[in-house]
C-alpha cells in the first residue's frame, strides 16, 4: 500500500520533504572537501573517530562539537552527517537530526539507514507528510534491487507506512471523541496509542493536556502543565527552516482544543472549558502560531454565550419566584432558543419550566418538559424527582415510585 514509485527524473526533482529543506532526493553527487579550504584526511578521520568515541561514552554535546568542526572542513562528509544525526536525535534536536539525514540522502539516495531514520523521526515528531515522502523515496530507490538488504529496507518502509495509517486512524477517532467531551476513557485510549507512535508530536501533548484539564483535580492539572511545557519545548525544537507548521500545533489543533472546550461548555462545565482555553493560550502566548489566538477567541465567544444563558436563567427564575408563572414559562421557552446544543443548561430550562407548569397544574406539559430534560441529561436527579411529583399529583403512584427509583 506504499505509493507507486516515481520515475528517476521525478525522484531527482520533486522529492523535497518541504519541512526540512535539505530533503531533496537527487542522484548521488561526489563528496569532496572544498577547494578553498582543503584539510588533511588524517585530521578528518581523527575528528570522526573522536566523535564516535564520545557517542559511545554518551557525551553527545562534545560529540556534536567535534562533528561540527569536521563538517566545517568537509561539509559533504556523509559519515559525519549521519553520526551527527544520531547525536542530535539523542539531544532532542529532532528537526536538525532530520535535516542531517536529508543531506545524507541528497548525496547518497540509497543510504538505507538515513532514509529509514527520516521516516521514523518524522513520524514520531508529527511530520507525517514528510514521513510519507521518505517512504515513497525508499520505494523508488530500493524496489528495483533484488538483494536481501534492499528487500529488508522495503519491508521496514511498509511497516512504517502501516504505522502512519494507524496514527491517522487514531487521530480521526480522537477528533470525534474530543468533540463529544474530553476526559473520557475513549479519549485516553486514543491518546495512549498516539503516545506510542508519535511521542514527540507537540499536538499530542496539547491534546493530552486538554484531557487532563477537563478533570477537576490538582494532580490532573499538574500533569496538564507538564504536557503543555513539553509541547512548547518540542514545538520550538521542531521549528524548521521554512517554517512548515501544518502538522504541529497548527490551526487544526486549535480547532480541536476549541471543540473540546465547547463540548465541556455544553455539558455545563463552563469553568473547566475556560481553564483549558486559558492554559493552552498562556502556554503559547507570544508564538506566531494561531493556537493561542484561537483559544482567546473561543474563550471570548463561550464567555459571552455563558453570560447570555445565565442572564436568561436568572430572569426566568426571578419571574417564577414572584409567581408570575405565565411569564416565566415564556422566558424559559425563549432561553431554550439561545443555544439548542447546550445540553446542560437546556435541561435546566426544561426542568424549571416544568415547575412553572406544575404550579399552573399543566401536568402533561410539565411531564413533557421533564422527559425532555432527561433526554438531554439522563442523570439529572431534579428532573427525575420532579417527574415523580407530577405522577403523584395525578395519583399515579406506581409511576411516581418508579421515577424515584430511577433517581436513586
Amino acid at each position: 500500500a506504499i505509493a507507486e514509485p516515481k520515475s528517476a527524473s521525478q525522484a531527482q526533482t520533486s522529492g523535497s520533504a518541504g519541512a526540512h529543506g535539505a530533503l531533496k532526493f537527487e542522484a548521488p553527487s561526489p563528496c569532496s572537501p572544498p577547494d578553498s579550504a582543503p584539510s588533511p584526511q588524517t585530521r578528518l578521520a581523527e575528528l570522526l573517530n573522536a566523535a564516535r568515541r564520545l557517542v559511545d561514552q554518551e557525551q553527545f554535546r562534545k560529540a556534536e562539537k567535534r562533528l561540527n568542526e569536521l563538517l566545517e572542513l568537509e561539509p559533504g562528509c556523509v559519515d559525519a552527517l549521519f553520526v551527527r544525526s544520531t547525536v542530535r536525535h539523542k539531544l532532542s534536536k529532532l528537526s536538525l537530526a532530520i535535516i542531517d539525514c536529508s543531506t545524507v540522502v541528497h548525496h547518497v539516495p540509497r543510504h538505507a539507514k538515513a532514509c529509514l531514520r527520516i521516516v521514523r523521526l518524522s513520524r514520531t515528531s508529527g511530520y507525517f507528510a514528510t514521513a510519507g515522502e521518505a517512504i515513497a523515496h525508499i520505494n523508488h530507490w530500493f524496489s528495483d534491487r533484488g538483494d536481501e538488504a534492499s528487500l529488508s529496507v522495503i519491508e521496514q518502509a511498509k511497516a512504517e507506512f502501516e504505522l502512519l495509517e494507524r496514527v491517522r486512524e487514531l487521530y480521526r477517532a480522537l477528533k470525534r471523541a474530543l468533540a463529544s467531551g474530553p476526559g473520557s476513557s475513549s479519549c485516553d485510549v486514543k491518546l495512549k496509542g498516539l503516545q506510542q507512535l508519535c511521542p514527540d508530536w507537540p499536538s499530542y501533548h496539547v491534546l493530552r493536556a486538554v484531557c487532563f484539564l477537563a478533570k477537576d483535580d490538582s494532580a490532573s492539572i499538574a500533569a496538564a502543565e507538564r504536557h503543555l511545557k513539553r509541547a512548547v519545548l518540542l514545538r520550538h525544537t521542531l521549528k524548521l527552516a521554512n517554517n512548515r507548521t501544518d502538522e504541529n500545533c497548527d490551526r487544526e489543533t486549535g480547532e480541536l482544543v476549541a471543540a473540546a472546550a465547547r463540548a465541556l461548555h455544553r455539558a455545563g462545565k463552563y469553568h473547566a472549558a475556560s481553564r483549558i482555553l486559558s492554559e493552552v493560550a498562556k502556554a503559547f502566548t507570544g508564538s506566531p502560531l494561531p493556537l493561542a489566538a484561537m483559544c482567546h477567541q473561543t474563550s471570548s465567544s463561550l464567555g459571552n454565550l455563558f453570560g447570555k444563558l445565565q442572564a436568561a436563567k436568572d430572569r426566568a427564575n426571578d419571574l417564577f419566584k414572584r409567581k408570575l408563572y405565565d411569564e416565566a414559562i415564556y422566558r424559559y421557552g425563549e432561553a431554550l432558543k439561545i443555544d439548542p446544543s447546550h445540553t446542560a443548561m437546556n435541561a435546566v430550562f426544561h426542568c424549571n419550566r416544568a415547575a412553572a407548569r406544575m404550579a399552573k397544574r399543566q401536568f402533561l406539559e410539565a411531564l413533557q418538559d421533564c422527559d425532555d430534560a432527561l433526554r438531554l441529561c439522563p442523570d439529572y436527579i431534579k428532573a427525575h424527582v420532579r417527574r415523580a411529583r407530577i405522577f403523584a399529583a395525578r395519583s399515579e403512584f406506581k409511576s411516581a415510585l418508579n421515577g424515584l427509583d430511577a433517581a436513586i
